[in-house]
């Protein structure tokens, strides 16, 4: 690994590299590779945690830093009081504009890991290092979701920190240190290091032990404050781990080995874009990172030159190593609840590592396994174009496409409903209604409308748990449309109450009384978008024409109820027993097909079309 001219000559530390270097404009770039792969997500889009912090901050306006500040497990107090009190206002009204800032911070943390190794290193092997936590699936997340200043902090000030080491500027070193701690507890990583960061000598001396005690005591006295004061915070607050981590009597039986090696592996498939969960085309993956790790080990075995600059090298190889192992053992005490942005702090020590490693031996490697991440990065799902009923099962708690799925969903729900009331009255009711899967945690309770209108007495709530009298003390009701755009649309209690009316009626073969009713709810319907719900309609006024013996027009009915909604149910049964009335047996297979297609899980469509196929 070449060293700067400066280092070989003897001089003091080597200068950091002008803005003329284009290896360092290169390192920041590579941000824009995660912001293409990104187009098209609602970035900066609040959910979830974020209504809890924004609560806190903007509603019970809690901007102590000895408590939770909204987090019951955790004590952050710069990602969580500080950054929600000073940016709350634009999280909700400009959030594209915090996604621009998460950006910045992100080029900005792989600009300065570039400086401080472009003093010991080559131009390219600093980049190829700088980058290394950029091309990975997760880092799409940092900039997208506020919750994850947290970590993006975190990386950020650990960064500045070894930046400022490398600097040899004490002060600012352990500032910047303090600050990553207070974004998250990852950073004691940092501070273990941090004395040990193997720094280009100061003329022909190397780093003394001497010169490192002042380091060593100073990370000791920085983690020893912010530990008193994190436990403090833990007993006064009563914080506790989530998922019942410290409470799972099972969980705890579970060894450290295990724990480790879920932690390891999961951290080497998140730098690799690969999810928890393994997949058919995985191996290929595995194979080139393979051939790669065979090449570099041929290579230096053949090559004298190349074991050479592999002992000058080794200092660095060891140092990020045991970066990316202490960040791994940390990680081990959440197990099994993984989610692979935790992996780009880790993934700046194993970036180190293999920087060191293969562009010592040679720089072909280094481009090849800077290729080879990228292509993995770039053969990662992109941004998912609906609200799908159930999140993607990819093994990890929280990623990308899940997290864009909560992020749609809270932006299209807020639209719609600001639209419909602009100005509610304190306590206003508003339902929701065949909301999908994990939409409650999104919405974070009652908190999301809470934040939205600012307003604590608003209260979500689900209609299907009122009687049908009560749904008029209800000002709108959000419903989730599967398969549609917009994928929520405003339903009008009083429309839902005349359809529920009707229900009744149909239950009791009442059709005649049951057809002006019906034509009651969707006059009531004021959003024309509410497809699902019209369809809704436009299926039990078929059931009533079918009733009364007027096929053909309940037969016209229930298409007019696929056109608004595809996967209607009530309405592929109607024309499914019209068709086997006719003796229509392919039409009859064609409707139930497409039915148990929609809705996999429909036993009754699945018996019905086997008794078809005996016939």
């Amino acid at each position: 690994m070449q060293e700067p001219a400066a280092v070989r000559a003897g001089s003091v530390t080597p200068p950091l590299p002008g803005l003329r270097d284009p290896w360092f404009w290169l390192s920041g770039a590579a941000v824009l590779l995660v912001v293409l792969k990104s187009l098209g997500a609602p970035l900066g889009e609040p959910a979830a945690e974020d209504f809890d912090f924004l609560h806190s901050a903007l509603l019970l306006e809690r901007h102590g830093i000895f408590e939770g500040g909204g987090s019951l497990s955790f004590w952050r107090p710069l990602a969580h009081q500080a950054y929600y009190s000073l940016l709350g206002g634009t999280i909700l009204t400009r959030p594209g504009l915090v996604a621009l800032l998460h950006t910045l911070l992100l080029g900005a943390t792989a600009l300065l890991l570039y400086r401080a190794l472009r003093r010991s290193w080559s131009g390219p092997i600093a980049a190829a290092a700088a980058t290394f936590p950029l091309l990975m699936e997760s880092s799409r997340e940092l900039i997208a979701w506020p919750s994850h200043f947290v970590d993006l902090g975190a990386v950020f000030f650990a960064v500045l920190a070894l930046h400022e080491a490398s600097c040899r500027r004490i002060a600012t070193a352990l500032a910047a240190l303090l600050a990553s701690l207070l974004c998250k507890e990852a950073a004691v990583v940092t501070a273990l290091l941090l004395p040990w960061m193997p720094l280009p000598p100061t003329g022909a001396r190397s780093r003394t032990a001497g010169e490192r005690m002042p380091w060593i005591f100073g990370t000791i006295a920085v983690v020893a404050i912010w530990g008193l004061a994190y436990a403090y915070v833990r007993r006064s607050a009563g914080l506790e781990l989530p998922h019942g981590l410290e409470s799972n009597r099972d969980l705890a039986a579970v060894p450290w080995a295990t724990r480790l090696a879920w932690s390891l592996w999961n951290s080497l498939r998140a730098v690799m874009s690969l999810p928890g969960a393994s997949r058919p085309l995985d191996w290929i993956h595995g194979a080139a990172v393979l051939a790669l790790a065979i090449t570099a080990a041929a290579w230096a075995a053949a090559d004298r030159g190349a074991r050479q600059r592999l002992r000058g090298a080794r200092a660095w190889v060891g140092w990020g190593m045991a970066w990316f192992l202490a960040f791994a053992s940390g990680v081990a005490a959440i197990f099994p609840f993984w989610a692979p942005y935790r992996a780009v702090f880790g993934a700046v020590g194993l970036g180190i590592a293999a920087g060191a490693l293969l562009g010592s031996i040679h720089p072909g490697l280094l481009a090849a396994s800077v290729a080879l991440r990228a292509l993995a990065f770039a053969a990662s799902p992109g941004v998912p174009a609906l609200i799908r009923p159930g999140a993607p099962e990819t093994g990890d708690f929280v990623d990308f496409q899940q997290l864009v799925r909560i992020q749609r969903l809270m932006r299209e729900t807020r639209t719609v409903l600001e639209a419909r009331l602009p100005s509610p009255a304190h306590g206003t009711r508003v339902g929701w209604s065949d909301m999908p899967r994990g939409a409650v945690y999104a919405f974070g309770g009652d908190r999301a409308i809470q934040v939205w209108y600012r307003d604590t007495t608003l209260r979500w709530v689900n209609p299907a748990r009122l009687s049908r009298d009560s749904l008029s003390s209800l000002a709108a009701i959000v419903q989730y449309q599967l398969e549609h755009e917009p994928a929520v649309a405003i339903v009008e209690p009083r429309a839902l109450q005349a359809a529920l009316r009707a229900e009744a009626l149909l239950a009791d073969s009442a059709w005649s009384e049951a057809l002006p009713v019906l034509a009651d709810a969707e006059s009531l319907q004021k959003d024309a978008t509410a497809r699902v719900f019209r369809s809704e309609v436009a299926a039990k006024r078929a059931r009533c024409l079918m009733g009364l013996a007027r096929p053909a027009e309940g037969v016209a009915e229930a298409r007019r109820a696929l056109r608004l909604s595809a996967e209607n149910p009530s309405a592929r049964y109607l024309l499914a027993a019209d068709a086997l009335g006719r003796d229509d047996v392919d039409e009859t297979r064609r409707q139930l097909d497409t039915l148990i297609a929609f809705f996999p899980g429909d036993t009754v469509a699945r018996r019905a079309r086997d008794a078809i196929a005996k016939r």
